[in-house]
Order: C-alpha cells, then sequence, then structure tokens
C-alpha cells in the first residue's frame, strides 16, 4: 500500500477538515493538502523524470511545506530520503549521494547544497 493513498482517501472523505496548520493558523484543508502533494508529485515525474522507487531526498525544517513535498514524493510511488536539517551542506550532500537520490528538495537556507533546489 501506497502511504499516500490515506491522504488522497481522507481528501475524499473529509477535504474541507484542516489537515496542515501552523500553530493556530490553517495552511491547507485536505483537499487543499491532497490537491498540493499531487501537483508535486506531478511535477517530479514530468520535469525530472522520478518513477516509483526512485529515491528523492528531502533537506529541510519542519514545516507544512515539508509535509507536502513528503507525500508529493510517496504519491508517485518514489522512496524518500529525509535529512536532518541541522546538518551542514556537505553531511546532506554525501547522504543524497550515498542514498542515489535522483533529486533533493532543499528548504531556501541550506542552498549551499550541490542538489537542485525544488522550491
Amino acid at each position: 500500500m501506497n502511504v499516500a493513498e490515506w491522504l488522497a482517501a481522507t481528501a475524499r472523505l473529509r477535504p474541507r477538515a484542516p489537515a496542515l496548520l501552523t500553530g493556530f493558523d490553517l495552511d491547507a484543508d485536505y483537499a487543499t493538502f491532497a490537491r498540493r502533494s499531487a501537483a508535486i508529485g506531478a511535477a517530479l515525474s514530468r520535469q525530472y523524470a522520478i518513477a516509483p522507487g526512485d529515491r528523492v531526498a528531502l533537506f529541510a525544517t519542519n514545516c507544512t511545506r515539508y509535509l507536502e513535498c513528503l507525500y508529493g514524493i510517496w504519491w508517485i510511488g518514489a522512496v524518500a530520503i529525509p535529512i536532518n536539517a541541522k546538518l551542514h551542506g556537505r553531511e546532506a550532500a554525501w547522504i543524497c549521494s550515498d542514498a542515489g537520490a535522483r533529486v533533493t528538495f532543499v528548504l531556501r537556507r541550506h542552498h549551499g547544497h550541490p542538489r537542485r533546489s525544488l522550491e
């Protein structure tokens, strides 16, 4: 089972239910969360030829965008490689290389990272 199916099912059953919050501020309901994640997955497939089983790294702090990217990766059946945002860019680059990441999502403050940034 693909984990993203849980998001898709919840978006169908409770599309207007709150899904992503930053503090007390609503960032997205389940329909919006699913739509954004699906769009990220589609962009990975279309622009970077990411296919099921391919590895995609995620070098970012905890935020709602992180979850959208994570579910976007899963949406297309790719494998997520979460990288601790406290690591130095060189350490993250080594992890990406060792894990065989084809693409890496990078939070803007980490732009010294040698892989592509998808912000």
